[in-house]
This record gives structure tokens, sequence and C-alpha cells, in this order.
């Protein structure tokens, strides 16, 4: 998942008079190619020349030791880091301006279900554990967890929701997410319930959502 900061940046300075005004501008624009976080991110211009001349050559500096021409550009980031990143302008006529450095944070959010464990038989009345392991290798992330379970006319309905802090895990080491659930006697009715549970990340975008849902094996309900 990547979180950005918008900003803005503005400055004047007088070359020849009138002033140009340099303004630009970071969008939240990223998407992550899978197996691959690399993050783009969309930069728009919006100086402007008030003696009407026109702009006519944009020089970003995204900070990371390159650097781009086009007026509204998209840049693509191949790691997380702080990134300085300045804007400048030249106007026909040979006035120019140019922004102060504004720092763009880059970040990779990334959490994956990659075990659901579940009881292989239980009885109505019976409370049980339905238990996720939850890799996280790159922040602590607060996530919210749904539990769901199917639904004889087909889907899944929720059930359930909790939200945990995910610290970070080295390797292949996850962190466990417990529910508890209560079988009931329309579920022994049917005779066995299916349980999937979803991860989502809260203030930010997960970079690989696939991998954020797990469905188990049905459970055979006794009465």
């Amino acid at each position: 998942m990547c979180h950005l900061s918008c900003f803005e940046i503005c400055v004047r300075r007088l070359i020849r008079c009138p002033p140009l005004f340099c303004v630009g501008q970071v969008q939240q624009k990223t998407s992550f190619p899978a197996q691959n976080q690399n993050h783009f991110v969309g930069f728009v211009d919006f100086s402007f020349d008030p003696g009407q001349v026109g702009i006519t050559s944009w020089t970003w500096q995204f900070g990371d030791g390159t650097t781009g021409n086009v007026q509204s550009p998209s840049h693509r980031y191949v790691k997380d880091g702080d990134y300085s990143v300045r804007l400048a302008v030249t106007t026909a006529d040979g006035r120019s301006a140019s922004s102060s450095p504004q720092v763009v944070q880059v970040r990779t959010h990334d959490v994956a279900i990659t075990k659901l464990t579940v009881p292989n038989s239980a009885k109505a009345g019976q409370t049980r554990e339905i238990t996720a392991g939850v890799r996280n290798a790159y922040y602590p992330e607060n996530v919210q967890f749904q539990l769901l379970k199917g639904v004889p006319s087909g889907g899944f309905q929720l059930i359930g929701t909790l939200t945990q802090l995910m610290p970070v895990q080295s390797g292949n080491k996850t962190t466990p997410v417990t529910f508890s659930y209560t079988f009931s006697n329309d579920d022994a009715a049917i005779g066995k319930v299916t349980f999937e549970v979803i991860a989502q990340i809260l203030g930010g975008r997960d970079a690989i959502p696939a991998d954020n849902t797990a469905i188990a094996l049905p459970t055979r309900v006794n009465p």
C-alpha cells in the first residue's frame, strides 16, 4: 500500500517586471504492479505568468537524482524514502522562478493473510476460535479485520469486526488475529460453515490487496 502528502509550493522572485509565480502540487496518484511495489507519483504545475508572456520550460527535481521537463509529470520512485522535490519554471522572455524544496514521503503499506485456521468440526452452541496469521514486513499498521461466513444463497455475511495494531515481523513470521464464534442451530441445520477474513489497512493503501483475503475450508457443524 504508499502514503504521499499533498503539498502546494509558491515562490515569487522578481527577475524582470512583472514577477513570475511558481506553483507546483503533488497528487496522490499511485499504482503498484504485481510483485513490484514501485511508487508512481503525479505532479501538477500551477505556475502562472502575470505578464502573459507564457511559461516555456519546466524542470522538476524529484529528489532521487532524476529530473523531469514535462509540465505535469508522473514519476516513479523505486523505493521508500523521504524525497526533496523542487520545481523551476522559465518564461519565453527569460524570467524564472523556483520553489522551495518540499518533502514527499514515499511508503509501502502491505499486510497479508497467509493462513486462516478454523476448527474441522463443531457443535451447535459451541464457541470456537477463528485465527488468521497476518504478515507485515514494512511499518506498524492499524488494520481492521472482518470475519464473514458463507450463506446458503451464495456470498458471505459479515459477522464480526476488530481492529488490531500489526507489528513489523521479519521473514515469514506472522501475528495472530483471533475471533470467537458461537455456532448456531442454523449452522447445524445447514451442516457446515465457511469462514472468510478480510484485512484493511486504516489510513493507507495496501500495495497488494489480493493477499488481504483468506477463505478457509468448511467447518462441519453437528446438532
